[in-house]
């Protein structure tokens, strides 16, 4: 009971984040000596009290869904009670964490996954510790409060200090680590969004009576916005108070709006195509033209959808709404800046789809500068929902090391920095950030940070279920499991001998290298720019980087090597084919220094600065053309490269 009351009480604010170090602790003394039985039970009525403690909200929805959720989620609780007792129990200090990593990834993604209230989301208000989750994610902010929990129970246990000082050791590690992530200076004021939060109280979100009244409440909201001449306004999800294709007169209406203030519009929509609904966002022009569309992928079970409906149909009487259609693409919204031709791309998370990581990644890693999360909590009322559903916010902006804007119906509504930072919050002048209606205008910088988990995402899991296993079998099996130990290590040497090898930095390393000044070409000839003009309606796909003929040109990545040939245009180039879709261009070579279907690694010269191809002027400069690709579309390179 101790153990679930000061858990619950590490998430109902961000103030009581230091609970959730030693919450476990009573727990584990609970648990010593007991029976499997005894430790399941133990633990499985734990977690009753700690879910119903968490998810308490849910009751303004459904209360027998929020019954049957609980029983359900305090499943993990009795499992991982049961699996730190015999014969497990002498399985050593790593076993624990590396136990509760494994059965926390299971519960974000077994029967659609429910990722909330994670161990690691306890610290979203403790910045010095979270900056960690850009190298493996909220995983490791789990896996680090666990251990500091099992450290505690083994000193008192068995009294010796070794493992306080491990875990000493642990935590200012991370504290050296998150306090020169946080010192950190951001680049330039770049993009300027404004969010509006409308303070819908939910009863009245599809009352028909109440839609002129919703529509001048945004109205309203976003005409102030204007002021501040933002880039882009941002209303949230489900903001348009009918079903947009149903009755096109309110969407027509909202054209208009847009068109008379002249301002991009993002909102958020339920849209009906071919008879199937989906739970959209909608980007609109300064002219009101419909631009893009995202429809939601990863819906909420009982909220948007019934499963297993045909197995238990008593489940509809659960569902709080009608069934929503599945998205199928991760659409990348691309905005404008004032006054510029620089676009951006950016990710849109709906509902409570910013609460799974590898969502979050995967807009990112297909080229979205910042992320938008869209949301409408008014359903649970005043409680600490809203800030448990902001605590997974802050971790997708630490993760990715991207701006993270929120456009919540009754809060909170704000920026969230790639430190994760709440730079500016929608509130009431008093402090109060949820039921008050209000906007925010914000600057944001798009230079990008690319994480070590944006690239290699949850490898933390494969190394605690290997943890688990080997440490498992080792204290079972010690003699057989000793000669398993000294054949892995060395299949495990050797391959991190290769993978080191072929090992990249985190970012694309500069194509050119050399004791001078690069300059992005931009002359009398023409604009060396990506996305620049050329003869006719030709764009430049790339960028033209002037440097001394014969200046070595490097890989900007490992990869494999996918064309190395002469053309007419771009004279000797190499194509190079990197993870994730990617592809980088070399053009304008005086000489190619590798073959095809070669595999190189990052830094590797693949050949040398030339002139173009085509061009019979020797006035054309020295130059080489390089572009990045992704799923055969150009992207900017200078958002790629260091």
């Amino acid at each position: 009971m101790f153990c679930a009351f000061l858990l619950a009480f590490s998430f109902s604010s961000g103030h009581n984040w230091i609970f959730a170090w030693v919450a476990f602790v009573p727990l584990f003394f609970a648990l010593d000596n007991k029976s499997a039985k005894r430790a399941f039970l133990l633990s499985y009525f734990t977690g009753i009290v700690f879910w119903a403690g968490t998810v308490y909200w849910l009751i303004h929805v459904t209360l027998l869904g929020q019954a049957l959720l609980i029983l359900y989620l305090s499943l993990y609780f009795g499992l991982f009670g049961l699996l730190i007792t015999r014969p497990f129990a002498k399985c050593g200090l790593l076993f624990i964490p590396s136990l509760w990593v494994i059965i926390e990834y299971l519960r974000s993604h077994l029967l659609t996954g429910f990722p909330w209230a994670l161990l690691g989301y306890s610290q979203y208000a403790n910045l010095p510790v979270i900056q960690i989750a850009d190298l493996a994610g909220v995983w490791l902010v789990s896996f680090l409060i666990m251990f500091v929990n099992a450290s505690i129970k083994e000193a008192l246990l068995k009294r010796q200090r070794r493992y306080l000082f491990f875990a000493g050791v642990l935590i200012t590690l991370d504290l050296i680590y998150g306090a020169l992530r946080l010192s950190r200076v951001e680049p330039a004021e770049a993009l300027r969004i404004s969010v509006v939060q409308g303070n819908i109280p939910q009863e009245l979100k599809w009352d028909t009576g109440s839609r002129e009244f919703i529509l001048n409440r945004y109205f309203k909201l976003t005409g102030e916005a204007k002021k501040d001449a933002p880039d882009l306004i941002i209303w949230p999800e489900a903001a348009l108070p009918v079903v947009l294709e149903d009755e096109p007169v309110y969407y027509e209406r909202l054209v208009r709006y847009v068109k008379t203030i002249s301002q991009p519009l993002m909102f958020g929509a339920v849209t009906n195509r071919r008879g199937s609904y989906y739970n959209s966002a909608l980007l609109l022009s300064k002219e009101g033209k419909l631009l893009q569309r995202y429809d939601k992928l990863h819906l909420v079970p009982f909220g948007e959808f019934i499963p297993f409906r045909s197995a238990l149909p008593f489940l509809e009487t659960i569902a709080p709404i009608g069934d929503i259609t599945r998205g199928r693409n991760y659409t990348l919204f691309t905005i404008q800046r004032r006054g510029l031709k620089i676009q951006h791309q950016f990710g849109v998370l709906i509902c409570f789809e910013d609460v799974f990581p590898e969502l979050a990644r995967q807009f990112v890693n297909k080229g979205a500068d910042f992320l938008v999360n869209i949301t409408n909590d008014a359903w649970f009322g005043k409680t600490a929902e809203a800030y448990q559903h902001l605590a997974a916010s802050v971790f997708r902006a630490v993760e990715n090391r991207v701006y993270l804007v929120r456009s919540a119906n009754t809060g909170v509504s704000g920026f969230i920095d790639p430190q994760g930072r709440a730079v500016s919050l929608v509130n009431d002048g008093e402090g109060n950030l949820i039921f008050t209606p209000g906007y925010k205008t914000e600057s944001i910088s798009l230079h990008r940070q690319p994480s070590f988990y944006g690239y290699y995402g949850d490898f933390l899991i494969v190394v605690c279920l290997f943890l688990l296993v080997y440490i498992a079998l080792f204290t079972l099996y010690k003699k057989a499991v000793r000669k398993i130990l000294l054949i892995s290590l060395l299949i495990l040497a050797v391959y991190a001998a290769i993978n080191y090898y072929f090992s990249d930095k985190y970012y694309f390393i500069c194509p050119i290298n050399y004791n001078g000044n690069i300059i992005v070409r931009s002359d009398s000839r023409g604009d060396g720019f990506f996305g620049s003009s050329r003869n006719g309606n030709r764009m430049h796909q790339g960028i033209d980087l002037y440097a001394p003929i014969d200046t070595p040109v490097l890989a900007v990545r490992s990869g494999i090597v996918t064309a190395a040939k002469k053309s007419r245009g771009m004279g000797n180039y190499v194509i190079i084919r990197h993870s994730f879709n990617i592809s980088s261009i070399y053009g304008h070579l005086s000489q190619i220094l590798v073959t095809k279907n070669q595999i190189v690694r990052q830094g590797h010269i693949i050949g040398t600065v030339g002139k173009t191809g085509n061009a019979k002027s020797p006035g054309i400069q020295p130059h080489l053309h390089f572009e990045i690709r992704k799923n055969g579309i150009p992207q900017e390179p200078l958002k790629y490269l260091e």
